[in-house]
């Protein structure tokens, strides 16, 4: 058995701080969180260009619309997180759709986690592979060994 990586151990904790953050908001409020940034990044994209004199024409468009997607975009967000919050709250405490609604945000949260890692792979020419073995499900990564520099082998 090949030891630990730092490569695992940022990946065990990040999905340690992820999942009990996804457990605790849940997939409620994990869902129309998202779902409220991106509707509103995708609006304010659109509308900011609009205040320039020269609309979408303008060399300062794409900036203004991602300071527009971002500003409308959080916005939003928070509106439908709160809504969230206060439908959660609703939910009768250890109740199946309050359990079912802090299961699925952890697992949605694990997900994002994974995904990050995968991007990070991606960008390292690596991977991520998830496996199903007997005892449950494997996530397996590789990672292609880095070639020292020309510098590097002249003095080692």
């Amino acid at each position: 058995m090949v030891g630990m990586t730092i490569v695992d151990w940022a990946i065990i904790v990040l999905l340690l701080v992820l999942v009990p953050v996804g457990y605790h908001r849940g997939l409620l409020v994990a869902g129309l969180g998202l779902g409220g940034f991106a509707l509103g990044a995708a609006i304010g994209a659109r509308v900011a260009p609009l205040v320039l004199e020269e609309g979408s024409a303008s060399p300062y468009a794409p900036a203004i619309a991602l300071l527009g997607g971002l500003l409308i975009g959080g916005l939003v967000a928070a509106l439908l997180e709160g809504l969230a919050f206060s439908l959660r709250e609703r939910l009768p405490p250890g109740g199946a759709l309050a359990s079912a609604d802090s299961i699925g945000g952890a697992v949605a949260f694990a997900g994002l986690g994974l995904a990050i890692v995968e991007q990070v792979m991606r960008k390292h020419r690596g991977s991520v592979r998830l496996e199903s073995v007997e005892r449950g499900t494997s996530v397996r990564l590789e990672v292609p060994r880095a070639e020292a520099s020309p510098a590097f082998r002249r003095h080692s």
